[in-house]
């Protein structure tokens, strides 16, 4: 039996995240309800290469939906991504240990706010999954 994942974004889009999307660690598109395009090899790598290690990554930039992001920081579990092309926004990226989330913002100043957010959803996957 499949899960549908797309009822998981709206837990955490809202206070500062605008869009969202899901994945799992082999890179396969679980949630994507807002339908972004993005280039699929350019994410996936971005996606499966960090969860083993994440400094490879670090200065990559991919399209998703209408803008260009650049990977700014990277931890263990996390990725942030300013975005290149236009004024402001950003993505933040998080695991567990099977899923990758993406949350895009679009406020300067409100990454701490984003990853709280982020977070909510994150910590209900690691105790559910």
């Amino acid at each position: 039996m499949s899960v549908d994942w797309n009822p998981f974004v709206p837990l955490f889009v809202g206070k500062s995240i605008t869009e969202g999307l899901i994945f799992g660690d082999d890179g396969t598109n679980w949630a994507n309800p807002k339908q972004l395009k993005y280039d699929e090899a350019e994410l996936k790598d971005i996606i499966t290469q960090g969860f083993d290690f994440v400094s490879p990554v670090r200065g990559k930039s991919f399209v998703l939906g209408t803008n260009k992001y650049m990977i700014t920081t990277t931890t263990d579990d996390f990725i942030h991504c300013k975005c290149i092309s236009s004024e402001g926004g950003a993505v933040i990226r998080k695991t567990t240990k099977k899923a990758c989330l993406i949350g895009i913002y679009a406020e300067a100043g409100k990454d701490k706010t984003a990853v709280t957010d982020m977070d909510y959803l994150i910590n209900y996957l690691q105790d559910n999954m």
